[in-house]
């Protein structure tokens, strides 16, 4: 929610509002670097993330290992992908 909100700050103008308010963290994320607001790097981190996301929250718990180290990695990762969005 926190990358999806910088995103959401980073893209204001790009797209009429209704539109950006439709928009997934990683569709914001290609609209801002289409726009140059966001670099090669920051835009595979916020794929990665997305990815990373989908994988925690579809997982199954009897044949996934997900476990407090990877979830802390996670939040590393995510705020590592912050930094990078507001500089």
């Amino acid at each position: 929610m926190r990358i999806e909100r910088e995103l959401r700050r980073i893209t204001d103008g790009l797209a009429p509002d209704d539109d950006l308010a439709r928009m997934s963290g990683r569709q914001l994320a290609d609209l801002a670097h289409r726009h140059g607001r966001l670099n090669a790097e920051t835009l595979n981190a916020v794929h990665g993330m997305t990815v990373l996301r989908n994988l925690a929250a579809h997982a199954h718990p009897d044949r996934d290992n997900l476990d407090t180290a990877r979830a802390l990695d996670y939040l590393q990762l995510a705020d590592a992908v912050l930094y990078a969005l507001r500089n």
